[in-house]
């Protein structure tokens, strides 16, 4: 599999987090709109980071890093 392979399934993982925190965010009750909120943003953080390694895949494949690396 190659980096840019590796790359967008990364973004694709980024996208499933977002999504799943902005629908635990809408589904949210009041009481628990705290808790939900907290849980969202730990997700969201989680996609960021998928889209922060994704980037450094496709940057490391463009100077010529291996693959395996």
């Amino acid at each position: 599999m190659t980096a840019p392979c590796f790359a967008r399934g990364y973004r694709r993982t980024a996208e499933y987090w977002r999504k799943a925190a902005a629908k635990l965010k809408a589904e949210a009750s009041p009481r628990s709109k705290p808790l939900a909120d907290k849980m969202a943003a730990m997700w969201e953080e989680r996609a960021y980071q998928f889209d922060a390694d994704a980037d450094d895949i496709e940057n490391a494949s463009r100077m010529g890093a291996s693959d395996e690396a």
